[in-house]
């Protein structure tokens, strides 16, 4: 079984969260095709942001995949 540690920085460009950022981390199980990482904080809108992402392997190629996240924050 292979897990990784997944660490996150998504970075906002959009004209009302422009360099806002929410900082994702968590435990990847390549085996589960939907898994729970947290949300542990962000910068800008989203300073002291908490919650957690439901990822989605949409698809995978070898050693590349398309992950969907659905974050909900608190």
């Amino acid at each position: 079984r292979r897990d990784f540690l997944m660490v996150f920085t998504v970075i906002f460009n959009n004209m009302e969260y422009n360099g806002s950022t929410l900082e994702v981390q968590g435990t990847d199980r390549f085996d589960q095709t939907q898994r729970e990482y947290a949300v542990i904080g962000g910068t800008g809108k989203f300073r002291f942001a908490r919650g957690y992402a439901v990822v989605t392997t949409e698809s995978l190629s070898g050693q590349n995949s398309v992950l969907k996240f659905n974050t909900t924050l608190s």
